[in-house]
């Protein structure tokens, strides 16, 4: 288009692909028990049990670093997402 090679861009007449939405279904509390004891040696148990109390999403759960939590106050902030 820009060195007018072709007579139309053929993008602008295509509607383009919509992602399909799937319906989130949360764990059910015995689930989360038998994950949690299934995971209880796993280098990342802290980090299931951080998923399924929070309701952080993945890319925030895995966004996470040391200086986002405070001991002291009890707090833990979600400053950055990794897609």
């Amino acid at each position: 288009m820009r060195w007018s090679l072709v007579p139309r861009n053929v993008v602008e007449v295509v509607d383009p692909p919509r992602p399909t939405k799937r319906e989130i279904k949360p764990l059910s509390g015995e689930q989360v028990k038998v994950l949690l004891e299934a995971a209880e040696e796993d280098k990342l148990h802290a980090l299931y049990i951080l998923a399924v109390t929070t309701g952080m999403r993945q890319g925030e759960l895995l966004g996470l670093k040391w200086e986002d939590l405070d001991f002291r106050a009890r707090t833990l902030q979600v400053k950055r997402t990794i897609c």
